[in-house]
């Protein structure tokens, strides 16, 4: 249970910062290793944040445009990184997915890779985890993560609900903000 929130969001807003100055930086296995280290963390607590009512339910359920890569054949191993193999690395498909949907398949990751421009830089990354894989390799710009991480940071909600479900009689909690 995440009592005080505030440290975890001011790590996540630090962490942001941190990511894009890191994204700028020459090529190299700890560029790699750090960006890596930082995505995953981050999903962890943006999820860990969600999970304990410190984040407006608005906040991961933003849906966020990505890009998929097709599988074109199976048996495809994490253990072997031949990406161009096994997915349509040439004709992406453009969908939306909420962000909390791609928070868990980071962290219930099969692959993890980062996507790189003609001068190095880190623009994004590919993942896809062993329920999506299926589905394809996802493809999510880093600007686009950082946005997150630096809203999720500020994200303090002023108004949390519950009820219960008629049907199934589970709780149904639900966080945001109600305008003065």
């Amino acid at each position: 249970m995440i009592h005080e929130s505030s440290p975890w969001k001011k790590t996540l807003f630090q962490d942001a910062e941190f990511l894009e100055r890191w994204a700028a930086k020459p090529c190299s296995p700890r560029r790699s290793f750090i960006l890596e280290r930082k995505v995953f963390l981050a999903a962890y607590s943006l999820r860990k944040l969600h999970e304990n009512i410190k984040l407006s339910n608005a906040t991961l359920d933003l849906k966020v445009s990505v890009k998929i890569s097709s599988p074109i054949q199976s048996g495809f191993s994490n253990m072997h990184h031949w990406f161009d193999k096994y997915f349509d690395l040439q004709n992406p498909l453009t969908t939306q997915l909420t962000w909390y949907r791609i928070i868990n398949i980071l962290i219930h990751s099969a692959t993890f890779v980062e996507v790189v421009d003609n001068e190095g830089r880190i623009t994004g990354f590919m993942v896809t985890s062993d329920r999506e894989l299926k589905r394809g390799l996802i493809h999510v710009a880093l600007d686009d993560f950082i946005s997150l991480m630096r809203t999720a940071a500020q994200d303090y909600p002023t108004h949390i609900q519950q009820h219960r479900h008629p049907e199934t009689r589970k709780w149904i909690t639900g966080a945001g903000h109600v305008e003065s």
